[in-house]
């Protein structure tokens, strides 16, 4: 009979509305539910050493370059493994793939993913469960010989090596077993189905047997080319289901990885929180007990890292699912180096600009301390200076003092007195004032400051510090035989040491250059002195004569025309003078020889006088003899 209530709308989209389609899982999340993955991660834990991997590889570095489009950290490993397992000793990378074929086909033929092929598949272009695969069988390989491997492990005895095996954690009701292996994350392993039971067959000549044989061959007769079809499809879908699970290698068993995560732990601990089988009871205690608190000190550490990464796993696994070209992931990597690059620049900027920014302060104290040096120092200049003059009109006072006693005295005594007492009064003030001290520190402290702090007084300037400013310890700063000398006085007494030597080095320069004019040669110069009879005729001209002269003035010529009022000593050899000796004599010169100048100079060598450098004279009569020496 029909209903005759009407249904809701809320009812029917409840019937109507379809089942949620499974989520398929990702990739990492099929990597991690490989055992072949789990059981490479844990040889690897135990016994990378032997093959000289690197230690600080762990499951989540594994994970990552698994994820990577061309990751050549995978290769490196399968040719570590390789060398352990092959005789062969000049492994490279350009053989592994032709070399780990041969240890397939020596093996494990019937999984060989290199091919038979005269070149082999290359390892580097597998997808990414046949590489782990291929890393998992080459691990399995090294076992061979186990006495290779302990050799080689620090754990040498037998007590020590039973750490190796992984034993069971614990079961549930459903008797699938609990594993936790050394990367502390917990796995289960679900046993496989057993195998159909097979099918009852009657007895030959029963009355079942024989409605049987009628049922048949009525089916035969009826769907015979149907059949053949259906059957070749189904002995072909038995045939790969029994090619797959001789492939997996695993007995048919699943393994799944469960617990990751403290949140991913606590939610399995909690599902067995109301079982009341006792292997999940135990199960739950040993997991609360001995995995739980593990996980726990990891947390604080990979929370860290875990956005990080995540993020980096993420990017990969679009990569990898997408196939997408190595040049975006160097784009990527790119960009992030970019981005650290442009971080630290920023970061060292800011330090920079902050130490400019203290720079320039500490530079803005010192020159506001030197400021006020300078006048301090222009203060103390100026009360020296009034002192001197209060000393001064003291003792005035004083000389008119003993006069008015003496009866010479201008001023009237009570006026006198007056005078002294108001000088003493102001010598006293300025006697006050020298012994008044200030604070003037290099933190920016200034005046009459007392914050309670050590500090300590200059012994040039009597400026006080703070011993922690000028970097005194306390200790020398309370010892008696300690001096303290600010970095302003010392700068000055440097400068005034530099001014000194330039002083010094200066009048030494003057001395030398003092003296060595006073060794130069005198000035010579040599020429013709006209004679009456040549009187009429134009002078001979001279030669330039280069003179010995300071050396800032090299270079100028000197000529000496024949009217020079320079004075020469004649050597005669006689007494009385000769007509010779001066065209200003009265007697007749002897008529001579012109002299011919060649070369517009005179020839000096005859001359009708005697020459100061004592050469032989011609032309000269034979009753003069030879010049005595000069």
């Amino acid at each position: 009979m029909v209903s005759s209530r009407k249904r809701g709308r809320q009812e029917v989209d409840a019937v109507e509305a379809p089942a949620p389609a499974p989520k398929e899982p990702g990739l990492l999340e099929r990597i991690r539910n490989m055992w072949q993955f789990a059981n490479l991660a844990q040889w690897i834990f135990l016994f990378g050493k032997v093959v000289k991997l690197e230690d600080d590889l762990d499951i989540e570095d594994l994970e990552m370059e698994c994820l990577k489009h061309h990751s050549t950290k995978l290769a490196e490993i399968g040719l570590a493994l390789l060398k352990f397992v092959s005789s062969h000793r000049g492994l490279t990378p350009e053989i592994f793939d032709e070399y780990t074929r041969r240890q397939y086909v020596a093996k494990a033929p019937e999984r060989n993913p290199f091919g038979t092929e005269e070149e082999p598949a290359k390892f580097a272009e597998f997808d990414i469960f046949t590489k782990i695969k291929v890393l998992q069988q080459l691990t399995q390989w090294t076992f061979t010989n186990p006495d290779r491997i302990r050799e080689r492990m620090e754990e040498q005895k037998d007590s020590e090596q039973t750490y190796w095996r992984v034993e069971p954690f614990g079961w549930d009701s459903e008797d699938r077993t609990y594993i936790v292996l050394d990367d502390n994350r917990l796995y289960r392993q679900t046993e496989a189905p057993p195998p159909p039971a097979p099918k009852a067959t009657p007895k030959k000549n029963s009355k079942k047997a024989r409605a049987a044989a009628r049922a048949s061959k009525r089916r035969k007769l009826s769907q015979a080319p149907a059949s053949e079809s259906e059957e070749e499809g189904e002995h072909a879908e038995e045939a790969k289901a029994d090619q797959a699970a001789e492939d997996d290698g695993f007995g048919g068993m699943k393994w799944e990885c469960l617990a990751i995560t403290l949140e991913e732990l606590n939610n399995a601990i909690a599902s067995f929180a109301k079982s009341r089988d006792p292997n999940e009871k135990s199960l739950r205690q040993r997991l609360v007990e001995d995995l739980l608190p593990l996980l726990e000190k990891q947390e604080e550490s990979r929370k860290r890292k875990q956005l990080q990464k995540e993020r980096e796993l993420l990017n990969l696994e679009k990569l990898a699912t997408a196939k997408r070209s190595s040049r975006i992931a160097g784009k990527l990597e790119q960009q992030r180096q970019e981005e650290e690059a442009r971080e630290e620049e920023r970061k060292r900027q800011e330090e920079l600009a902050m130490a400019k920014k203290e720079q320039e302060k500490w530079r803005k104290l010192e020159k506001e301390r030197e400021s006020r040096m300078q006048t301090r120092e222009q203060r103390l200049k100026e009360r020296e200076a009034r002192r001197i003059l209060h000393e001064e009109e003291l003792a005035n006072l004083s000389e008119d003092n003993k006069k008015l006693e003496s009866g010479q005295g201008r001023l009237s005594e009570r006026h006198l007195k007056a005078e002294i007492e108001r000088k003493k009064a102001a010598l006293d003030e300025l006697q006050e004032e020298d012994g008044d001290w200030v604070f003037d520190c290099i933190c920016g402290a200034y005046g009459h400051v007392d914050d309670g702090t050590l500090s300590i007084a200059c012994e040039k300037c009597n400026v006080w510090q703070h011993t922690k400013c000028v970097g005194v310890s306390d200790t020398d700063a309370n010892r008696d035989d300690f001096q303290f000398v600010c970095k302003t006085c010392i700068r000055r007494e440097k400068e005034a040491e530099r001014r000194k030597k330039e002083a010094e080095m200066e009048a030494v320069r003057r001395e030398k250059e003092a003296e060595e004019a006073k060794k130069r040669p005198p000035i010579t110069i040599k020429f013709n002195r006209p004679s009456s009879s040549a009187s009429n005729a134009p002078p001979p001209t001279l030669p330039p004569i280069t003179a010995l002269v300071p050396p800032q003035q090299q270079g100028d010529r000197v000529q000496s025309p024949p009217s020079s009022p320079v004075k020469h000593r004649l050597v005669h050899s006689s007494p009385s003078r000769s007509p010779y000796d001066s065209p200003y004599s009265n007697g007749q010169q002897p008529p001579r020889q012109a002299i011919a100048y060649p070369n517009g100079s005179a020839n000096l060598s005859t001359a009708p006088f005697p020459t100061l450098d004592n050469r032989p004279l011609d032309n000269r009569p034979p009753s003069q003899g030879a010049p005595p020496a000069a």
